[in-house]
């Protein structure tokens, strides 16, 4: 991923390889406001040590942050653990309407923009295998979260 100073691709640019939990000290910049994701699959932040909003970044050009509902600029980021064939290639999450996987629970393995029908609401997960994309509102917008295995047994620990 090549990030710059400003947007449209101006300013200082360097080029990432791997995580930077602080890019405006790692690289000296002012600002990061844009970027070209050349490779693999990447997560955003718009505050240092992989805090705050959240973006996922699949091969392409980014022109301005604040447009894709960032604050303008990023601090961090990460690379996502992810086949180039999907996120969720063969993977499988479970959510559950309770907290500590208690309440009815919805299986799912592939894409479904809305999950309403099938729970009135999620308090907690499972990712048995894969990474998914989770969004909080219907048809994948308002707020992501990244989930790779493991067990949420809370929404705050979605979240973090």
């Amino acid at each position: 991923m090549k990030i710059y100073e400003k947007e449209n691709f101006g300013g200082q640019s360097n080029e990432l390889m791997d995580d930077c939990d602080n890019i405006q000290e790692r690289y000296r910049m002012s600002d990061c406001q844009s970027c070209n994701v050349m490779d693999g699959h990447w997560l955003m932040y718009d505050q240092a040590h992989f805090r705050g909003k959240m973006m996922y970044m699949r091969p392409g050009e980014y022109r301005n942050f604040r447009d894709m509902g960032m604050s303008g600029q990023s601090n961090s980021t990460s690379t996502a653990n992810m086949s180039n064939t999907g996120m969720n290639m063969r993977g499988k999450i479970t959510f559950y309407e309770e907290k500590n996987f208690q309440g009815r629970s919805y299986e799912c393995m592939n894409d479904c923009s809305d999950m309403t029908s099938n729970l009135s609401r999620c308090q907690s997960c499972r990712v048995e295998s894969g990474c998914f994309m989770v969004y909080d509102r219907s048809n994948y917008m308002g707020n992501q979260c990244f989930m790779k295995r493991g067990e949420y047994s809370d929404y705050m620990s979605m979240m973090e």
